[in-house]
Formats: structure tokens, C-alpha cells, sequence
């Protein structure tokens, strides 16, 4: 956990000085999401949560994205999402809409059952892009997520209110670079 705290910390000032560079490599996203979603298994089971996972079969075999940065923000997204849900469970959905014969709209949504954000920390991380990190509540992998989907051309959204838990939206889009009717293994 500390090893990943100073990859945030390194990360972070990379980021303000335009240092990170996003490399593009073709990518099973469907893959990427199962790699990401099994880290936290073992997590959520310790708190008792459900944990569901849903991959549009519409997502293409292999696209062409940064897999490290994507697998970062999805990290830091499920990471918060566990770390602040006490009961209940979370969800992540993966999926997929056409924007043209060449390219595809990634939308990947993590909702939990968790403690929440109010407006006003909402505000400090997507708002301003300031960073919280007293470790009082989510920021530093947040902020970081931010911009990093910011940098890749993609959206990070999100809402919350206290006590009613979270939901956010990670949104990138990718050049195609083999249909989902092409797979030849299973989902």
C-alpha cells in the first residue's frame, strides 16, 4: 500500500509537469477489467461485500488504449469504492458504444453502497482538481484519476451523497482493433 501511495505521490508530479506519457497498446478490455476487479476480491469478501461485475458482450476483443494509466484509474476508482462501503457491495459495468466503424466509447461505472462524498468534497477533487490528502477521505487517487482520464482524451464523473453511497463514470474512447464476433475465447 505504501509502494502505491508514492507511485501516486511520483505520479502526481509527473502529471502537474507534463511529464506522463500515455502509450497506446492493444488491449483486451475485458481482460484489463478481470485483472483490476480479482485484486479486490479478496477485500471485499474480508468486509463482507458483494462484489458484481458486468462486461457488455459489445466490447471488442482488442483496442488500442494505455492499459497501465486505464488499469490506474480503475484501481483508484474500486480502491475508494471498497475502502469506503461498510456493508452492501459494489458494482462495476463495463461497456461499450460504437462512436464509428473504427472506434468505440468505453464506459466503465463503479457504484457502491459506501459512506458517500458531500458537495463540497466533490468540489475539492473534480471541481478545482485540488487534492485532499489528509487521509480523512478520498483525494490524492482521485485527483490523480482525474487527470489522468482528462489526459487520454476521457471523463472521470461522478456523484455522491452522504450516506447514500457513490457512483462513478470512467469514459474513454478507443480505436477498434478486433470486434467482439472475432473473439475466440469466452468472456
Amino acid at each position: 500500500m505504501l509502494r502505491l501511495v508514492l507511485n501516486d505521490l511520483s505520479d502526481l508530479d509527473r502529471l502537474e509537469n507534463n511529464q506522463v506519457r500515455i502509450e497506446l497498446k492493444p488491449t483486451d478490455p475485458r481482460d484489463l477489467l478481470r485483472s483490476v476487479v480479482s485484486a479486490f476480491r479478496a477485500a471485499a469478501q474480508d468486509k463482507q461485500l458483494e462484489l458484481f461485475v458486468d462486461a457488455d458482450p459489445a466490447m471488442p476483443a482488442l483496442v488500442e488504449i494505455d492499459a497501465a494509466r486505464v488499469r490506474q484509474v480503475l484501481f483508484n476508482l474500486l480502491a475508494n469504492a471498497i475502502r469506503y462501503t461498510t456493508h452492501g457491495g459494489v458494482r462495476v459495468r463495463m461497456t461499450a458504444q460504437p462512436i464509428d466503424a473504427a472506434r468505440v466509447r468505453i464506459n466503465v461505472i463503479i457504484a457502491d453502497t459506501g459512506a458517500g462524498m458531500s458537495r463540497s468534497q466533490l468540489a475539492l477533487i473534480f471541481g478545482r482538481g485540488r487534492v485532499c490528502t489528509e487521509g480523512d477521505g478520498p483525494g490524492l487517487g482521485l485527483a490523480i484519476s482525474l487527470r489522468l482520464a482528462r489526459l487520454m482524451g476521457g471523463q472521470l464523473q461522478a456523484k455522491s451523497e452522504l450516506g447514500e453511497g457513490s457512483m462513478f463514470a470512467f469514459t474513454l474512447d478507443a480505436r477498434v482493433l478486433e470486434a467482439p464476433a472475432q473473439r475466440t475465447s469466452a468472456a
